[in-house]
């Protein structure tokens, strides 16, 4: 579940058509990809806003080298918008330098010159249209985008340009600046014209080849189809990623499992940058998986080694959503790893998960407490043998509640991720019996 929640957080009233109904959806609302815009605005425009132009010549004049920024300064004169009609998302940067170097060499009869140049001006403004797509088959996808519209405004009138010619007579230089003033922007123009939104299609796409999980193991051998269902769904107020959120035995080939149910929309009320939609079926594949292969999981408290294993001969494990809980029906057996003497028992529990604000280290903190625990049978295990303790329920089941919260159950730490190092400010978690809903609001 670390990882899993790792990989997410690298995301209006709507209804949701997918092709095949995902695991669950990550909503991803504008406030947290402005913050995100003015953290990584300088990174975005270092990718962006560098072009190198090919050589070319014009008459006498051979123009090498060509070298060509954006320069600005200013996050908010970038802004990132969504037009669900058009199912488009759009990036635009206004009031930005254009500053361009290159080499020269003018040849005409007996005049054999070269030298540099420096141009700086005014880039109005450009603007990046594009669909959301994808790639891949079988109802597994990795998101890609696909630029569908790019327009820019460049005043060619507006740029100081500067030459440098060691030697050249005032003629000369006169001749190749004016040659330079009425060929140089025109071709940057063009190119950028040509290059900026086929270079940021290119470089995104591959990114999210490259990085783009389609399964992970989660742990000990239980892993998770992280790939979308569909392209991604644009919103009026950011956007939503559908992720088919299957959990299987990570050693054996992907199957989904069943139909899912439709998922609903969530309620545009709800606070939080990013929403986490869950469908029951996260958590039926979660219980159909546990059910036919078991569970191991390893701790420490106190000092002491224990173990907790779900060994389906004990009894079936289902998970599933109710109005304001978690329920699990579950058969764990507890005990500690030197001489197996523990607990043994089946149960109906639920859940009450909190999220904690994250720190220098990790994105936030999870603790699955338990608000309900109504034991159905009870064995102690004494040196590894199980002996009925049935006629001790009524007195345990507190004292078991009490310490499987504090002394066995484990917090999850989610950690930052490299690339993207967030902190959960504030969150909620709402349970319904037709989804599990999560919000966050991030810190960067």
């Amino acid at each position: 579940m670390v990882r899993l929640l790792s990989i997410v957080i690298l995301i209006s009233m709507i209804t949701w058509v997918f092709a095949e109904n995902p695991g669950f959806v990550a909503v991803i609302k504008k406030p947290i990809i402005d913050k995100a815009k003015e953290k990584y605005f300088k990174s975005i425009l270092e990718v962006i806003g560098r072009q190198t132009i090919p050589d070319f010549h014009d008459g006498d004049l051979r123009i090498t080298n060509i070298q060509v920024w954006i320069e600005n300064d200013k996050p908010e004169h970038m802004n990132i918008g969504f037009t669900p009609v058009l199912k488009e998302a759009s990036l635009s940067l206004r009031d930005s330098q254009l500053k361009v170097q290159a080499n020269w060499k003018y040849s005409k009869l007996l005049v054999d010159v070269t030298g540099s140049v420096d141009m700086k001006g005014e880039f109005t403004s450009f603007g990046l249209d594009f669909l959301m797509d994808k790639t891949g088959d079988k109802g597994l996808y990795i998101p890609q985008l696909r630029i569908n519209n790019f327009n820019m405004e460049l005043d060619e009138n507006k740029f100081n340009i500067k030459i440098h010619c060691s030697g050249c007579a005032a003629p000369i230089e006169a001749t190749v600046t004016a040659l330079l003033e009425s060929v140089l922007v025109a071709k940057v123009k063009g190119e950028i014209r040509d290059q900026l939104p086929r270079m940021s299609q290119s470089m995104g796409n591959e990114i999210l080849k490259n990085m783009y999980p389609k399964f992970l193991d989660l742990y000990e051998n239980i892993g998770i189809a992280t790939a979308t269902t569909s392209e991604i769904i644009i919103e009026e107020n950011g956007f939503a990623v559908p992720i088919d959120g299957t959990i299987y035995p990570f050693n054996e080939e992907f199957v989904r499992s069943e139909n899912t149910e439709e998922m609903p929309s969530y309620d545009p009320e709800d606070t939080g940058e990013v929403i986490l939609q869950f469908n029951p079926y996260i958590v039926n594949t979660l219980s159909k998986t546990i059910t036919s292969k078991g569970f191991s999981y390893s701790g420490r408290t106190l000092g002491i080694g224990y173990q907790i294993t779900l060994d389906p001969k004990r009894g079936q494990t289902k998970i599933y959503f109710e109005e304001d809980d978690l329920h699990l029906e579950l058969y764990p057996r507890i005990v500690t790893k030197i001489l197996h003497c523990g607990v043994q028992f089946g149960a109906d529990v639920k859940l009450d998960p909190q999220i904690s604000k994250g720190n220098n280290k990790n994105m936030m903190t999870i603790f699955p407490q338990i608000e309900k625990l109504r034991l159905k049978s009870l064995k102690l295990v004494i040196f590894g043998i199980p002996f009925d303790a049935s006629w001790l329920t009524f007195w345990i089941n507190p004292i078991l509640r009490f310490s499987l919260n504090w002394l066995v159950i484990p917090s999850i730490k989610v950690p930052h991720l490299d690339s993207l190092p967030l902190r959960v400010a504030d969150s909620f978690i709402e349970f319904h019996k037709d989804r599990s809903e999560v919000g966050i609001t991030i810190d960067l």
